[in-house]
């Protein structure tokens, strides 16, 4: 009788509560593919006088003039208005970044990054960034608003976040 009972009740009470932990585990894993968008990277519009020294280089400074003028924007000045707001559009990506660009700072003063490999973390971000601007990127939003530390971010992007025809893996690019 009692084996029937196990049966019953706790069989299937041990397999949801399997299935439970391990959809969760699977969900935390999941990785974001977006495609890569060749003209999204291109640099030509960009102003030489705009391009300010940045710590990891002049290309990576170029990447984030694109960046802020594709995702920050300002409302135009009305009698309602009378200064211009800045917005900036899905915010959680565009903050991501920043924390980001601050974390590589820290982390190369701290010895956890040389240059050059902060430098390529930092540049695929930005390649990330700027491709899935026009993109549907609402369950990724969702994901990063959920990441409070800077090394779980910097995790994150480089490894479960493809951009198909660029990065294809963690950190591996096309050639």
């Amino acid at each position: 009788m009692s084996l029937n009972l196990f049966e019953k009740f706790m069989r299937p009470l041990l397999t949801g509560t399997l299935l439970l932990i391990f959809g969760f585990t699977a969900f935390a894993q999941e990785t974001f593919t977006f495609d890569y968008i060749e003209g999204r990277l291109d640099e030509s519009e960009i102003v030489e006088e705009d391009v300010r020294k940045h710590y990891l280089g002049e290309d990576i400074a170029r990447k984030l003039i694109l960046a802020n003028n594709s995702y920050v924007f300002y409302e135009e000045v009305s009698t309602k208005n009378p200064l211009p707001t800045r917005q900036v559009d899905k915010y959680a990506i565009y903050t991501s970044m920043k924390k980001l660009n601050s974390y590589y700072k820290k982390a190369i003063k701290g010895g956890t990054y040389t240059k050059d490999e902060a430098h390529l973390r930092f540049k695929k971000v930005l390649d990330i960034v700027l491709c899935i601007r026009y993109q549907n990127t609402i369950d990724l939003e969702a994901a990063l608003i959920k990441i409070k530390d800077p090394v779980a971010l910097d995790d994150f992007f480089a490894n479960r976040i493809i951009l198909d025809g660029l990065y294809n893996e963690a950190l591996t690019k096309v050639e």
